[in-house]
């Protein structure tokens, strides 16, 4: 039986995911949620205080999300073999989205 890997392993590994994919996954899907809100922000609350909040940020977060979406697709070619066994369908639907966030 293989060593088990700690959970906390900054690596990926075929039994999970490093410390450093999970937040990058968790940030930027939370970058990619508060992008989509400010781009919607105009259309549902124009002249208000809220799209000013949301909207000021837009530029900033979207070059931090895009800086974050090339170094989560390097981080992946890095480790590349070792991470968890997904299947072809969703290792091609991670490549769409990241195509699509680029």
């Amino acid at each position: 039986m293989p060593p088990r890997v700690a959970a906390s392993s900054v690596m990926d590994h075929p039994d999970g995911y490093g410390i450093v994919s999970r937040v990058l996954h968790w940030l930027m899907a939370v970058l990619l949620a508060w992008q989509f809100t400010s781009a919607a922000s105009p259309q549902f609350f124009p002249d208000t205080p809220i799209e000013d909040f949301f909207w000021a940020s837009h530029t900033s977060l979207g070059l931090l999300l895009l800086i974050l979406v090339l170094v989560g697709g390097a981080w992946g070619i890095a480790n590349w073999g070792k991470r968890p066994d997904s299947g072809l369908l969703a290792g091609f639907g991670h490549l769409v989205l990241y195509l699509m966030m680029i």
